[in-house]
């Protein structure tokens, strides 16, 4: 059975990667907290960043924005 983490990312940033591009670029750190359910997240989520290009027609270029809080699943890939 594989085994899967969860993180909670906070969205910092998503603009234009330049100027007429068809890409945005997303930035996104780790969100950590002493209280409620951000407390559980820091003493169990990765610290780190996240960098990602999104095709302009993509939906998630659309959905996502600055000061959302997304998941990030990370799933282990057993080898055949």
């Amino acid at each position: 059975m594989a085994q899967r983490l969860k993180a909670k990312f906070r969205i910092m940033s998503v603009a234009p990667q330049s100027e007429g591009a068809s890409t945005v670029e997303l930035k996104a750190s780790a969100v950590y907290g002493t209280e409620g359910v951000n407390a559980d997240f820091t003493s169990v989520t990765p610290w780190g960043e996240l960098r990602m290009g999104i095709e302009l027609t993509a939906p998630a270029a659309s959905v996502l924005k600055e000061g959302d809080d997304i998941y990030l699943y990370l799933e282990k890939i057993e080898k055949e």
